[in-house]
């Protein structure tokens, strides 16, 4: 009997051994597999991180002009800031790299040492290129459908939601108005009518 004991002891310490191994092989297959993912996402925050540089860093190189006040310079900044660069058409002058775009600086830069006043300089560039190269549109009768539009379409919308939504509640409310008094003249009715139990 104790050696019958003793071989069912060892059968379940080598099951027991058997299912330690397999714990281990599973934590260490889970081990290479966290591994391999945390290799793959130091990469991807590297890729991003390299890309996100690139990028930041891609603003245009202005070059150097020289002003005789510091307002001037300001009035500068400004300027090529509120025109559009025609070649990349969704950068300002002062984010394109572009050639028309660096001779638009230029451009900008000699009419303010002539003298020129901003609006005389935003005409210009209007005349020259059109509305397109300014950022804030003016509104004129070409220009009044981009301004009016938003505004119809949203208070069309409004309209159409709040007109769709309160009509069929009247008409409900009505209709139960008159559901409720039938209710009411039937109840009236039977409180009013003598109670057969009563005779």
């Amino acid at each position: 009997m104790k050696t019958n004991k003793a071989i069912i002891m060892n059968k379940s310490t080598i099951s027991m051994t058997d299912s330690s191994v397999g714990r281990l092989e599973t934590t260490a297959k889970l081990s290479q597999t966290l591994a391999i993912c945390l290799k793959r996402l130091a990469a991807f925050t590297l890729a991003f991180s390299l890309s996100f540089f690139a990028v930041s860093n891609s603003y245009a190189i202005l070059e150097a002009q020289s002003f005789d006040s510091p307002e001037l310079e300001q009035r500068y900044n400004q300027l090529i800031k509120e025109f559009r660069c025609l070649v990349c058409q969704n950068q300002s002058l002062a984010d394109s790299d572009a050639d028309l775009a660096k001779d638009l600086r230029q451009k900008t830069a000699d009419m303010l040492r002539a003298g020129k006043s901003d609006a005389q300089i935003s005409s210009f560039m209007q005349e020259r290129y059109g509305d397109f190269v300014l950022y804030r549109t003016p509104f004129t009768a070409y220009t009044a459908f981009i301004w009016v539009a938003p505004l119809s379409a949203l208070l069309l919308g409004l309209w159409f939601f709040f007109g769709r939504t309160t009509k069929p509640q009247q008409a409900k409310s009505s209709e139960e108005k008159g559901a409720t008094s039938a209710a009411l003249s039937r109840a009236k009715e039977l409180l009013n009518s003598p109670r057969s139990d009563d005779s």
